[in-house]
């Protein structure tokens, strides 16, 4: 029997070239797996990211205030009364409305969006010339995490689990996705005013495909404080941003 010193310098290159190759191969299949392992944890966590974007389930619109509320060059009335003190920050801007216990958070709208330059750092190679910002976003609200699968390419897992992130922290504690096509927006509304948290955001586009963002909530969190024919109102009344 040969002691380990005795071993052929040559049998050894091999060993060692074998072990190298097993490891690549360990790191390739766990890289190749970790998206679809993750999706399916997400899911776990979050049972509407398995949900598609449905119609919005009530059409109907109430009386609006004869108050227009005008901030980032964007004019909108609410069904919600007077508002109260706007206090803002750089982009952003919070408007009370004491009748009715309601809050709104308004973003500014924006041409360069979020998503797109993310996607830009993340999956350049996916980024079409000319991907407009609603297209991104509805190709995010359509990803669900059974397109992510083990035995899809490794390119396409990871452009599907990145737009499922990115569903993921835009739904948050939400759980309903809809559709919004009313007059010239377009657009997601993510939750349902009856169903808690009893909160809304809308991600609105115009025909420039600027990104609006709206944000509307119960003061007091404890059932609905606001009304989905409200919502439509609103939207309808919203007037976009001038554009040179």
């Amino acid at each position: 029997m040969k002691r380990w010193w005795h071993v052929s310098p040559k049998r050894v290159v091999i060993a060692l070239v074998v072990v190298f190759a097993l490891m690549w191969i360990l790191g390739k299949a766990v890289g190749w797996l970790a998206p679809w392992a993750e999706a399916r944890s997400m899911l776990r966590d979050n049972a509407a990211l398995a949900q598609l974007p449905a119609p919005i389930p009530d059409r109907s619109l109430t009386a609006l205030s004869d108050d227009s509320i005008v901030f980032f060059g964007l004019t909108v009335r609410t069904p919600w009364g007077r508002f109260g003190t706007i206090r803002s920050t750089p982009g952003i801007a919070m408007i009370p409305f004491p009748d009715r216990q309601v809050a709104m958070i308004l973003y500014e709208p924006r041409e360069d969006d979020f998503v797109k330059r993310m996607w830009k750092e993340a999956q350049p190679n996916y980024l079409k010339t000319g991907v407009s910002n609603f297209n991104l976003m509805a190709a995010e609200m359509a990803t669900t995490p059974s397109e992510v699968q083990w035995w899809k390419s490794p390119n396409e897992n990871e452009a599907r689990y990145f737009l499922l992130e990115m569903k993921s922290l835009d739904l948050g504690d939400m759980k309903a996705i809809y559709s919004v096509g009313i007059g010239e927006w377009r657009g997601f509304q993510e939750g349902n005013p009856a169903l808690p948290p009893y909160r809304v955001r809308l991600d609105l586009f115009d025909l420039a495909d600027y990104h609006y963002q709206i944000v509307i909530s119960g003061k007091n969190g404890g059932g609905p404080a606001f009304s989905q024919a409200e919502l439509n109102a609103m939207v309808v009344s919203l007037k976009p941003i001038p554009h040179n």
